[in-house]
């Protein structure tokens, strides 16, 4: 009968396998996609991806071009056929006006015709004549700085001065007080808008220099208790 120290270990050849060819995939993203590789896709680039996901696929193209797989799934079930290319989201989306939807059409007209009459059409005008069609509806209502840029981003327009040329606010005294409450009324809205995260910024500033301070002194006085 062998014994233990008789019996050797017979080693097994390692095996020899064959790997198929794997094709080539386009390099993926590891993790959820960034706020900073976001974009805002216009008309026409969503019916360029929703042409190319029928093709591809939704998954493929969503990885290919960085965007959101649900994101463009539900692309794919809406309809950008009678849409013009530049919009950025469908009819209907955003918050809902306060006022007759036809003041604001008609308003985009006026702008439109002053625009191809006056080349230096203001944003002030645009705030006077809103408020002569809109207040007889809301009485309280404002006309402020970013109710126009709203104004303007809504209907795709563009007026880039803000006062007049010749440099005047207003043509009549009642006229300017009114625009002076409404520029205060802003600043102190913004004020009343970005004074608590001022505040939580200016406390977590200060318990961090505590927090280096301590750190500093607990150091200090290590090395002075080694010495």
């Amino acid at each position: 009968m062998e014994t233990s120290s008789s019996l050797k270990k017979v080693r097994k050849s390692p095996r020899t396998t064959t790997r198929t060819a794997v094709s080539e995939k386009p390099p993926r993203k590891k993790g959820k996609i960034k706020a900073l590789d976001r974009k805002p896709w216009d008309i026409a680039e969503k019916r360029r991806l929703v042409a190319e996901a029928k093709e591809k696929g939704v998954r493929a193209t969503a990885r290919l071009h960085n965007v959101s797989f649900s994101t463009l799934r539900q692309w794919t079930k809406q309809d950008f056929t009678d849409l013009a290319g530049d919009k950025k989201r469908l009819p209907g989306g955003g918050r809902p006006l306060r006022y007759d939807p036809s003041i604001d059409l008609s308003l985009k007209e006026w702008v439109v015709e002053q625009l191809a009459m006056d080349k230096d059409f203001s944003r002030l005008q645009i705030r006077e004549k809103a408020k002569e069609m809109i207040r007889p509806c809301i009485p309280e209502f404002r006309a402020s700085e970013g109710w126009v840029v709203r104004f303007l981003s809504r209907h795709s327009l563009t007026v880039n001065c803000k006062y007049p040329a010749d440099g005047k606010r207003s043509t009549s005294p009642s006229v300017a007080d009114e625009q002076d409450k409404d520029y205060e009324l802003e600043q102190q809205s913004m004020l009343d808008t970005w004074a608590p995260y001022l505040v939580t910024a200016f406390s977590q500033l200060e318990k961090a220099q505590g927090r280096k301070r301590k750190a500093a002194t607990a150091t200090s006085v290590s090395k002075k208790k080694k010495l």
